[in-house]
Parts: structure tokens; sequence; C-alpha cells
């Protein structure tokens, strides 16, 4: 419901909608301490502030006043409100120009679910640049180019959208160089004029007590309280302040006491020292009898449904009261009524404002007169925020930040903006509470979104959502699974040497553009298209290659965004060493029909071998072996006279040198 309380709803299977429940909640298991309890039809709402495990048990009413047997007992854990973070400075540094470049760090609780790091000029956060990180990330880099000081802090935020207290707050101070540059220019400021403060606003002050429509006793002392410096206190019988104004000296004061002897309404405000007026409230002043109207109280039940309760000086719990309200001041019209004790009020659905006077009750007689009558102003339900702009921008390769700002809902505590896979907003995948009217998303869903706003107030009630709009998904450049220099096949006289990219697939991409370069910022880059996930491009000059794939959706619902750059050097490649022939000595003797035993050293690089042998010492006529391994067994019988026979190394792309040609004789 909000920082510290919970909601705690119990059903019950099979429930009869006609049946009565008797729930139970304790803070043990034996119920020996009931927490709260309920006497009525499902479901049973209980209002949880405090942390720890909590136990919960149900029984039917029957009308014959039967009871069932005690249920099952549920158990539900209430965590703890979040805490603060710790944040703690990990480097900051100077950079050209002014450019204060700082890294914070945090420690947060392990209940946090993204984390708000705010950026403020004002050390008390009253406006602050927001930025949402996801919890994974434990620490950010700052880089601003500071004229004055930069406080930095950090909130924690959970699943439920719970925002914790703000952490300690880091202050980065500009460079030396522009605090000298400012120096200079206050002292030249200071100059031209000496004395540069500004009154005090009458928004500092700030009215403690009374509440506004109270009710104070004639005779009796009637105390204000407020925060902040008024030098006086203005009293008088309208709210124009038109008749019978007194004034009193507070200079210094944050307190003041006065006493009426006549009764009726009395309107006060406070003067600041500028001369402003504070906000005006409104006080009744009665006569003390045996039943004195203190207030009227609101309490809210659901959206456009109040009830008004009454506040009695000196009542009992047990003792019985005939409440009425009206719309008018005489009660020449009654609204509403209750007869009972004070734990019950009246319920009221119309906004406005509301009289209420009690009279006492026994056995549903009048017992005294009617009391003094006080008032309650009951607002109407919470509007739907009004969107004024929303802007998207990529900030990053795979980030995207979404501007919201709206119209301010009166009575509103804080917002809730809401993110959805789906237009209906069956389920929200991002929640998040803001107190002011607009807020910044950073987001990497890769799939359109759509975002509302909606107003909860402090008792709350949530109001109806704002327009919804869309959001474009992040389609990110693809993941290259293999970039190399594939060289060209000895054996076929148009293959080249190629630049080979194989990249995966990204969901939502149409085609694909290639930027490929040999500067790393692609100034010089070519751009290319296919709709394939494999790239050859033909290389000829020797170096580094530069090259980045952009994802094309062809569609405006998505930011098409780049890989990271990629690179890859390429060399020529050379000839193989050649090889060293190590049998047949050469000159070696053979009878025919003898199988020969060829061997050679290793050549590195090799794939495999070819064994050259001829009759003829220019090697016409030749016959090839292609032989995988390092010696070679010739078993069909050589012809007498003298073979000569040498050897080189092969591979796809490389050959070596034929190594020293031999011969061996056949007798």
């Amino acid at each position: 419901m909000e920082r510290g309380k919970w909601q705690l709803e119990a059903t019950v299977d099979n429930e009869d909608p006609q049946a009565r429940y008797e729930f139970q909640v304790s803070k043990n298991d034996t119920f020996t301490e009931p927490y709260d309890a309920f006497v009525g039809p499902t479901p049973f709402h209980s209002l949880i502030d405090q942390s720890g495990q909590f136990f919960v048990r149900v029984r039917r009413l029957y009308n014959n006043d039967l009871v069932s047997e005690w249920s099952e007992i549920k158990n539900v854990q209430i965590r703890p409100p979040l805490t603060a973070p710790t944040l703690k400075l990990t480097s900051n540094e100077e950079q050209s120009q002014g450019v204060v470049a700082a890294e914070v760090a945090w420690l947060a609780d392990a209940n946090s679910e993204n984390f708000l790091l705010r950026t403020s000029p004002d050390a008390d956060f009253k406006t602050s640049k927001i930025i949402r990180l996801p919890k994974t990330k434990l620490n950010y880099r700052i880089s601003e180019n500071l004229t004055k000081n930069l406080h930095v802090a950090v909130q924690a935020e959970s699943l439920e959208g719970e925002v914790s207290p703000l952490s300690n707050v880091i202050t980065l101070k500009p460079s030396a160089a522009t605090l000298k540059a400012l120096a200079a220019a206050s002292a030249a400021a200071k100059e031209e004029k000496a004395d540069s403060s500004a009154p005090t606003s009458a928004t500092d002050l700030n009215l403690l007590s009374p509440n506004n429509n109270a009710v104070a006793y004639a005779g009796k002392p009637i105390r204000f309280e407020w925060q902040g410096s008024a030098p006086a206190l203005e009293i008088s019988p309208v709210a124009q302040f038109s008749q019978n104004v007194e004034k009193f000296n507070t200079a210094g004061l944050t307190s003041f006491e006065i006493t009426r002897k006549t009764t009726g309404a009395l309107y006060w405000r406070l003067i600041s020292a500028n001369g402003k007026r504070s906000e005006i409230r409104h006080l009744s002043i009665v006569q003390l009898s045996d039943i004195n109207l203190e207030e009227a109280q609101l309490r809210f039940i659901e959206r456009g449904r109040w009830e008004v309760f009454a506040k009695i000086r000196g009542a009992k719990a047990n003792e019985t009261f005939n409440l009425e309200i009206s719309r008018s001041e005489n009660f020449k019209s009654v609204t509403g009524s209750h007869k009972g004790t004070l734990a019950s009020g009246i319920p009221v659905s119309e906004p406005g404002r509301y009289f209420l006077r009690a009279q006492k009750t026994f056995s549903d007689k009048p017992a005294s007169g009617w009391s003094n009558t006080v008032s309650a102003e009951v607002r109407p339900p919470l509007t739907a925020p009004e969107l004024l702009k929303e802007k998207e921008e990529l900030i990053s390769p795979i980030l995207v930040r979404v501007t919201v700002q709206w119209k301010p809902v009166a009575n509103a505590k804080d917002y809730m903006i809401e993110v959805s896979d789906s237009a209906k907003f069956l389920s929200a995948k991002m929640k998040i509470a803001v107190n002011e009217s607009q807020y910044a998303i950073e987001h990497t869903t890769r799939e359109p979104s759509f975002v509302r706003v909606l107003a909860r107030s402090a008792e709350g009630e949530m109001s109806p959502a704002s327009e919804i709009f869309k959001i474009k998904g992040v389609l990110p450049g693809p993941t290259v699974d293999r970039f190399e220099i594939t060289f060209a096949n000895l054996d076929d006289k148009k293959d080249s040497d190629k630049l080979h990219i194989l990249w995966n697939h990204r969901k939502n991409a149409k085609k694909y553009f290639l930027e490929v370069g040999r500067r790393e910022d692609l100034k010089d880059a070519k751009r290319l298209e296919t709709k394939n996930i494999e790239f050859f491009m033909p290389v000829t000059e020797e170096g580094w290659y530069y090259f980045r794939l952009i994802p094309s959706s062809e569609s405006p619902e998505f930011f098409d965004t780049p890989s990271q750059v990629y690179a890859v050097d390429y060399r020529k490649q050379g000839d193989l060493q050649p090889a060293s022939l190590e049998a047949p000595v050469k000159g070696n003797k053979f009878k025919r029909g003898d199988a020969i035993r060829f061997a050679w050293g290793q050549i590195l690089g090799a794939a495999w071998y070819e064994l050259e042998v001829a009759k003829n010492a220019d090697f016409s006529g030749s016959v090839v072996y292609k032989v995988e391994a390092r010696d070679y067994y010739l078993r069909q019988g050589l012809e007498p006279g003298r073979w000569y026979f040498r050897i080189r190394g092969r591979s796809s792309s490389q050959m070596s040198p034929w190594s020293e040609s031999s011969f061996l004789e056949v007798q």
C-alpha cells in the first residue's frame, strides 16, 4: 500500500457469498494475542504496519450460534521496509576542459529490484534528475562539466514499487579551473551588488496546529504552532480578513496562545518577514458542554466513497449517539445519519463540504441537546493524469530513455508509472512510484511496450489511467559468432582472400547493414546490405579491417541499434617451408617389384603432401601422389631404370617449394 504498510487479503475455498466468517490475524500461531480480527463475508482485508511472520485462520459462523472448527493456519512473511542504500565514491578525477568524472558504487537491501540514481544541484533534492538502473547494476560513472556542486544519492525500489529513503549524499565539486573562474565572477558580482540575498518566502512557513476546521473551546487556551519565521499572527471572524482583524507579535516564536470567550468562527494566518501571508485555516470556537464535537474525521473506503466519523470530547467506547450530516450548516435537510457508537460513521459519496452534529442517546432516546457543528471537506475522486509530453531517445546501443511528463493531479500524493507488453495492461512488467509529475524511464526492452500513468492519493485511492502511449522496442546489433580471413583456394583460380563474418539472427530484423572500413571510427566505411546472416568480402590490401552490423526492423516501432565495432588483421599468406627428404637415400637400388618407402620431414601448416615421381629429370610425364602422412609406400613395382622424385607441402591456400629432387635405381 505504501512504505511500511501492507494489505493482507484472505479468502476461503468454496465460499458461500451469504455466509459469515470470523477471521483472525496474529503474530503467534497460538493466537493468544490477535493482531486483527473481522466478522463478515469474504474477502477479509487487514492493514499491517509491522514486519515479521503473521498467522491467519478462519472459521464459519452459523445462524444458530454454532461455529465450525478453525481452518488450517496459514502464515505470511512481511518484509521490513527497504533501507537506504550506502553510497560511496570509488573514483573522482578531473578531465580536460573542466569535466569532472566520478564513479559511485553502493550496497543495498536484498529486496531491491531497481535503483533510482538521483543527481541534483540542490542538497535537499527538491529537483533532481533520475536514472533508473536494474538491480544488477551497483555502480555508475558520472561525467559532467560542473559549474556548481552536484549532489548524488541513490534509492532502492522494490518489485512492488516501494522506494527506500535516500542514501547518504555524495557531493561532486567543480574542477579547480572552474572554481577559480566562478570565484572571480562572484567577486565581480559582489562589487556590483553588495547584498543579493532574497527575502524569506511565505512558503517557508509550515502551519502545524490547529488543523483546518478544528474545534476549540471558549474560555480555554488555543495554541497555535508552526515552523519557520513569522513576525505576526492574524485572526479574524471572516475568511477575507476584512473585519475585526487582530494582530499579535510573534517575532522569534514558533508557538502562541490566545483565549477567546465568545463562540463562533475564527480564521487565522501567519505573516512572514517579507510581508507574504501563509495559508488561511478555519477554527470553530464552541462552549464547553456535556457534548462537544471536536472534529469530523474522514475515512477513505474506495474511489468516490468515504465515511464521516465524529470525534467527541470525552466520549466512551460504549456510549451511543445520534449523528447527522447535512450539506447546509442549519441542517434544513439531513443527508445522512447514524445511531450507535462512534466506531461507525456515515457513508458519503458526493464531493463537497459536509456539516456534522451529534446528540447523546440512551435506550434509543435523546439524552442531550445537539452538539456544536463541525465540518469536513470531501474531495472529489482523483482524475486521470493528463499527459503533456513523451520523448524517446537512444542513449546507448542498448539503452532507451523515455521521458514522460504529465499535468499534476489535485490531491495526489504520488504517481504510479506502469509498463506492460499489452495495451490492455493485464499484467505490468514494470511499476515505478514517483513523487514528481515527470519521470525518465531507462529500459532495454526488445519488444514495443505500453506506458500509462496513474495518480495515487495519501489514502491509497488510484485514479483512472492516463492515456496509453506506445514506446519503441530495442533491436540490438547481433552478436558475431565468427569473423576471420579465409584465404583463397589454390586449386580454384578464380578464388581470392576474403573477410568472412557469421552472426546470430535477431528477432524482428528483416535485413542487416554491414559497415566495413579501414578506420576504427568507420568514417571511411562502405555500407553493404544483406538478408543473410553470413557475409564474404574480397580483400587485397593488408592491414586492419573494422566492421559493425546494424539490424533493420523496417518498422517505426523499434530503435535499430548497431553492434560493437569488430576488427580483424589481414596479412597475406607466405609459402610453406620446403620439405627435407629422408628416404630413400639418393641413388638407392631396389629390385623390380619391391615396395619402396618414401619419407620426409614435417612442414608446419601443411594439411597434406604431394609426392611427385617421374622417369625424366625435368619431371615431365610425372605422377603425383596426395599423401596425408609423412611417409608413403609405393607398392606397385616400378619399371627398371632410374626414377626421379621430390616432395612439397600443401594446404588449400598454401604450398611449399618443391624439395631438392633425388633419384633411385630399379634393377
